[in-house]
């Protein structure tokens, strides 16, 4: 992978990876991840796996998920290069945000969790330290610990960052789902409009009683245990939308509406050819292979080649007749 950026020296470490910030020649903001233990490396080597998978999911490339940009294709990878938007969602950032910042950033975050339901995958680690502040929105990072969701697959214990992860999550019960990361971003988004740290879930509903109506209607059945009783991802993002205004719509609101119709019907042609073509989405060691085919399919297949045949043969006659 050429390196064609230019880092900042300044380094410090997240799930055991050395990150440091830089940027492309460009301008763009990235960090660069290296892993130099045998933990590490497996830590990196899901962060690419799962970069991939989004890469191949989303062509056009949805703002408030890291992107993959660069990493050395060893089995062991030791290093990797990502997108970063802005600066580290910190409780200073927080506390000079206005009203209209923190509802933004709210309904990034809850954008972020829809991609990634779309791509079937689990976060399973959002933390305020893996979410970056650009002044627009939120960009969600840190896929080290990322699942893909289908075929279901159970919940393990950790990565553990109370108060931040699902009760579910730290004991290890149950089948992963968009819930645990639903969780998450509750926490994240109390934490964001009260500048207090969440509890645990038990004690969650009684604190959110607490607060001014307009909050609680939006957190309510957030913190729910057990993970089937919080609400469809899609019900919360409709209570965190701002409500229609009457008249035409800002600029800006119509463009982000153009940009993700335009990535969403990006993402639907890329999951139609690649159903046409029979190929399946997996990670990048050993990702993209051809599905088999069935057997009256490849009976099909071979009829077709044998009559082409034929008639080739025949015209081919006929010329020389």
């Amino acid at each position: 992978m050429p390196l064609e950026f230019e880092w900042s020296g300044v380094r410090s470490i997240v799930d055991g990876l050395h990150v440091e910030r830089g940027s492309t020649l460009t301008g763009e903001p990235v960090l660069l991840l290296t892993a130099d233990t045998v933990e590490a490396q497996q830590v990196l080597r899901n962060e690419v796996t799962i970069g991939v998978q989004l890469t191949q999911t989303f062509p056009s490339f949805p703002p408030e998920l890291s992107r993959l940009v660069g990493f050395n294709a060893s089995d062991r990878p030791t290093l990797a290069v990502v997108t970063c938007a802005g600066e580290e969602l910190s409780a200073e950032r927080v506390r000079g945000l206005p009203s209209t910042a923190l509802r933004a950033a709210a309904e990034s975050l809850l954008d972020a969790l829809t991609f990634l339901a779309e791509a079937r995958i689990a976060h399973r680690a959002i933390t305020p330290r893996r979410l970056y502040w650009d002044g627009a929105r939120l960009q969600l990072t840190g896929f080290g610990h990322a699942v893909r969701t289908l075929p279901p697959v159970r919940r393990e214990p950790g990565p553990a960052a109370p108060p931040w992860t699902a009760p579910e999550q730290l004991r290890g019960e149950g089948v992963v789902s968009t819930a645990d990361d639903l969780y998450g971003a509750a926490a994240v988004l109390f934490w964001m409009f009260t500048g207090e740290t969440p509890g645990e879930a038990a004690d969650m509903q009684g604190r959110i009683e607490l607060q001014s109506d307009d909050l609680r209607a939006r957190l309510t059945g957030m913190f729910a245990e057990p993970a089937e009783r919080r609400p469809a991802l899609g019900e919360v993002r409709r209570r965190w939308r701002p409500p229609a205004l009457p008249g035409p719509r800002p600029p800006a609101f119509e463009e982000r509406d153009r940009d993700a119709e335009a990535a969403f019907a990006a993402m639907r042609r890329r999951q139609a050819i690649d159903d046409h073509l029979g190929l399946v989405s997996g990670p990048v060691f050993g990702a993209g292979q051809p599905r088999a085919l069935n057997p009256d399919r490849r009976l099909r297949l071979v009829a077709a080649v044998v009559a082409l045949a034929v008639i080739l043969t025949a015209v081919a006659a006929l010329a020389g007749w």
